[in-house]
């Protein structure tokens, strides 16, 4: 995780979005599973974020590490002049059967 130099103020307000967050709703079936949406996920979490003025931004990069190609997505979410930022690496899955577009928009979802 990266963060800027201070975190008192966005740890405090984080602290209290956590205390407001309510639980998603497992609705949706997987094999063998059932999980929340993204859709429901963001929805509980939007409002909550805006109300105690907390930024998120989640942004995708392509790479490449050690010859293999990978996809980052970054996570960042800001207060004031705080921030923290961590990210998730995978390599790009592909089944031979659809673009490299189409890889890449698999790999992150």
């Amino acid at each position: 995780m990266k963060t800027s130099e201070n975190i008192d103020q966005i740890g405090l307000c984080l602290s209290k979005v956590i205390g407001e967050v309510t639980d998603a709703r497992k609705e949706q079936q997987g094999y063998g599973y059932t999980y929340a949406d993204l859709h429901q996920v963001l929805q509980i979490i939007r409002p909550v974020l805006s109300k105690n003025q907390v930024g998120m931004l989640q942004f995708p990069e392509t790479i490449c590490e050690d010859g293999v190609e990978k996809v980052e997505v970054i996570t960042r979410l800001m207060y004031k002049d705080q921030w923290m930022e961590s990210s998730l690496k995978m390599p790009i899955s592909s089944n031979g059967k659809t673009s490299g577009e189409q890889d890449v928009g698999k790999t992150i979802s």
